[in-house]
């Protein structure tokens, strides 16, 4: 499960008060691209000129789809960052093995969600492009509970 909240916050007509909900999240694994770059200033026009993509990916995800709504989010997070670099690396992993792709945060960081078997194949394509990388993935074997106090 994972717990997902909106930029947008109380401005947002898919969701109250920048939270949207908790949903499921399939098992994958995680190649985070680490680029040696300066994370960009974040201009807030630029995410407001997105306004209505993001409220699409807040669909995305409430409709149960994840992973499509994860590969949005980093394209439009992209391009509102003005990160060509990182749309041309997430856009050559997706080309060529069906990986979502996409920037993390606001960056600069690039997040590849992979099945096992296509993980070694992603990584020595990251190595010949002299890319470094980690290696994680998503686990679903702890429950977290959070509880919390309503404001007086």
């Amino acid at each position: 499960m994972l717990l997902l909240s909106c930029y947008l916050g109380s401005r947002c007509k898919c969701c109250r008060n920048g939270i949207i909900e908790q949903i499921e999240f399939p098992e994958k694994e995680v190649i985070i691209v680490l680029r040696e770059m300066q994370k960009g200033a974040v201009d807030a026009q630029s995410f407001e000129n997105l306004r209505p993509r993001f409220e699409q990916i807040v669909l995305k995800l409430r409709n149960g789809s994840p992973i499509d709504a994860f590969r949005m989010n980093g394209q439009a997070v992209a391009e509102a960052m003005g990160d060509e670099e990182a749309l041309s690396i997430c856009e050559d992993i997706e080309l060529r093995f069906s990986c979502p792709a996409a920037i993390s945060g606001s960056g600069p960081a690039i997040a590849i969600l992979c099945e096992p078997e296509q993980t070694e194949p992603v990584k020595q394509h990251l190595k010949s492009e002299g890319l470094e990388f980690v290696h994680t993935r998503t686990h679903h074997g702890v429950e977290l509970h959070w509880e919390r106090e309503e404001w007086e």
